[in-house]
């Protein structure tokens, strides 16, 4: 088994979750399909690793790996991305946290 196919088969659980969760709000569905075919492309610095998260078929697909350019990125280390989520600070306010945005800064925005 190769290291992609291990680290998918481990996102896995998540994804599922994660789209559980998004599947009982009428408003996430609409949100999702204006976003289809967008990809965020996470790179975290220390640890090193990268995640990718896309929308297809009006779901979240969580990926280490992604064919093709990314709609937006968000760089920085794995603690200050940490912090993002957790604290579901804005997005656009990213001054002092180490982290980076790049791409279509809108659609990163709009994943919140």
């Amino acid at each position: 088994m190769s290291l992609a196919m291990l680290q998918s088969a481990m996102l896995l659980p998540l994804e599922l979750a994660v789209n559980r969760i998004l599947a009982l709000d009428a408003a996430s569905a609409k949100k999702l399909a204006a976003l289809e075919g967008c990809t965020l492309a996470v790179r975290m610095k220390q640890p090193t690793a990268e995640l990718f998260i896309s929308i297809n078929g009006g779901k979240l697909r969580l990926s280490p790996r992604h064919e093709g350019e990314a709609t937006a990125t968000i760089s920085g280390p794995a603690t200050s991305l940490a912090t993002l989520l957790l604290k579901r600070e804005p997005i656009a306010g990213l001054h002092d946290t180490g982290l980076e945005l790049s791409g279509n800064t809108g659609f990163a925005q709009s994943l919140q």
